[in-house]
């Protein structure tokens, strides 16, 4: 898992997503990548002669946003602006990039529609070398939180960070499946994750797990309880994700959603 970010300009009512100019981006790999290389380039301020600094002909983006409200927003900030600007606000990727790029001139340094091996990620491990290693194969230790419940008398931030039953993210991975089809929940994936969530049991339901059919358009999935038209389907749906979730925190020992490394998604 963990949170995807794009950045929005509130005034003008544009953004940059992510996908476009580098894949989905994370906070690290915002501040860790070429991608944070539009941030000084839409906000210069500056006579459009002044210095010399951009030697394109009629550049559109250079200096665009100078002065502006901008945001980096995240896909789980409870504002809804990064499904908002998505949906209502106009993308200016594109032309971004080709402008970008031609600004830049040195390819290293370009930005790519696609990440490449050099792409620095969150689950990368810089060795005392300075050698960097994408997607290392990490040893989980058998202590505390993981493989073996905390002793009665084990220090209170143990036990608040739950503790695991099965030795291997395999066993976990087929005990809870096992377990959500006996109770009749099929979900579309279990697997664990990668990156900033690393370890974290994720359980995909898929995005309509009842089967039922909505009584709203599927852009208004998933209706609200407090919705005025909360619909059977969508009321079932979310009966099963708590069940799912009760089930996964009894077999695993995990102990919630989130930090408490479990997440329940219908995708």
């Amino acid at each position: 898992m963990g949170q995807y970010f794009i950045l929005v300009n509130l005034d003008k009512r544009e953004y940059v997503h992510a996908h476009r100019i580098g894949g989905g981006l994370k906070l690290f790999e915002w501040c860790a990548n070429r991608e944070a290389g539009v941030f000084p380039y839409l906000l210069r301020k500056s006579d459009d002669t002044g210095g010399g600094d951009v030697h394109i002909d009629n550049p559109e983006y250079a200096g665009r946003w100078a002065s502006d409200r901008i945001v980096l927003i995240g896909d789980y900030d409870e504002s809804g602006l990064y499904s908002q600007a998505e949906k209502e606000f106009t993308e200016i990727s594109e032309g971004l990039v080709k402008e970008y790029n031609e600004f830049i001139e040195i390819p290293d340094c370009q930005l790519r529609h696609s990440q490449g091996t050099d792409h620095i990620v969150p689950d990368m491990v810089l060795t005392a070398n300075g050698e960097m290693h994408q997607k290392p194969k990490i040893k989980v230790h058998e202590s505390g939180n993981l493989a073996k419940p905390p002793s009665p008398d084990a220090p209170k931030s143990e036990l608040a960070g739950g503790w695991r039953k099965h030795q291997t993210h395999r066993e976990e991975t087929r005990a809870v499946k096992k377990a959500l089809e006996k109770a009749g929940i099929h979900p579309k994936k279990v697997g664990h994750d990668t990156g900033t969530a690393w370890g974290w049991l994720v359980v995909n339901l898929g995005p309509n797990p009842s089967g039922l059919e909505h009584e709203h358009p599927r852009d208004k999935w998933p209706a609200s309880q407090y919705d005025p038209v909360y619909c059977p389907a969508c009321k079932r749906n979310d009966d099963i994700e708590n069940e799912a979730l009760r089930i996964a925190k009894e077999v695993t020992g995990r102990h919630g959603e989130f930090n408490g490394e479990i997440s329940v998604l219908r995708q």
